[in-house]
């Protein structure tokens, strides 16, 4: 499917209460809705970015496309997405099928589902906003192919770009900057090269991979914790999150 949406937005959402986000729904938009509640979400005031995979192994990804719409919300693309595209344009059928998508068969009408596959695909890889704490802050969901934000977004604005297509794939399939810090994290002595920060960017957030509880290394954190395999989903206010950060940074340093 050819994209008609930019690849990469940028939003100012510093008049916003504020911005929350939070890893692969993956069909699972009852336990979203019961969060958000005891979170307070006010759609008027605050924002929601979702980070990809809204739909697939869940018990109700038919609620996908309500979402998708609902006030205060923002999402970037995730593969999910992707294959439900690939199911409806390519024949993938059965790879979405492998993939979780047996919810998508209750979809008898061609025309019902190629507007699944329209709507899903209707929004951007990459996400930059400003939050109301100022920061410049980064979505993506799974991987970002270099050390630069300003790499990124000059690829994926520029479709006839040699690496887009490459990036476009990277920034929704990709778990090399995860499994890195993962395996960094197992094996401390490794000789692996460490994760450095991306570059031109305050934070950036990705989901894709589940990890046992949302992990921080660098300027990047991972938040999908596998709520379809029965975890709490992971809802991150971003700039608590990187106050927190900022103060444990500040005590590491008092404390060396």
């Amino acid at each position: 499917m050819k994209m008609t949406r930019p690849a990469f937005e940028r939003h100012d959402l510093s008049s916003a209460r504020r911005v929350l986000t939070v890893g692969d729904i993956h069909g699972c938009f009852d336990r979203l809705e019961r969060q958000l509640d005891e979170l307070g979400f006010d759609p008027d005031q605050d924002v929601l970015v979702l980070l990809g995979d809204l739909v697939d192994r869940g018990p109700h990804s038919d609620q996908a496309l309500e979402w998708c719409d609902r006030a205060g919300v923002r999402r970037v693309l995730g593969n999910h997405e992707q294959i439900v595209d690939y199911a409806v344009n390519r024949g993938a059928k059965g790879f979405h099928h492998r993939a979780g998508g047996i919810w998508f068969e209750q979809i008898v009408e061609p025309e019902k589902r190629r507007n699944w596959a329209e709507t899903l695909m209707d929004a951007p890889v990459a996400m930059e906003i400003t939050t109301p704490g100022g920061r410049r802050v980064g979505f993506v969901h799974a991987d970002v192919p270099t050390n630069c934000w300003t790499q990124l977004e000059k690829v994926l604005t520029s479709p006839d770009h040699p690496e887009h297509d490459d990036t476009w794939a990277h920034c929704m399939w990709e778990r090399h900057r995860i499994d890195r810090i993962e395996h960094l994290r197992d094996n401390p002595e490794s000789a692996r090269p460490v994760p450095q920060p991306i570059r031109g960017i305050d934070h950036v957030f990705f989901g894709h991979t589940i990890v046992h509880q949302a992990l921080t290394h660098q300027n990047c954190s991972f938040i999908d914790t596998g709520a379809f395999r029965g975890g709490d989903l992971t809802i991150v206010d971003v700039d608590a999150w990187l106050d927190r950060l900022d103060q444990q940074a500040d005590q590491a340093e008092m404390a060396a």
